[in-house]
């Protein structure tokens, strides 16, 4: 991975480079329901097991 700074586009090409579903604009005004799908992806393509976290 390339080394990123800490600009919204920075961001993005981060998530982009990790194969996450977002555009800059759900980026730059995060909704509730965007944190929750990106961090549900986040577990589904880094194969985390949400029930192993909870027990």
């Amino acid at each position: 991975m390339e080394n990123h700074g800490d600009t919204i586009e920075d961001v993005h090409s981060l998530i982009m480079e990790v194969g996450l579903p977002a555009t800059l604009e759900q980026i730059k005004n995060p909704t509730e329901e965007f944190v929750v799908n990106i961090i549900s992806e986040f577990f589904r393509v880094f194969f985390i097991d949400v029930n192993q976290i909870k027990q």
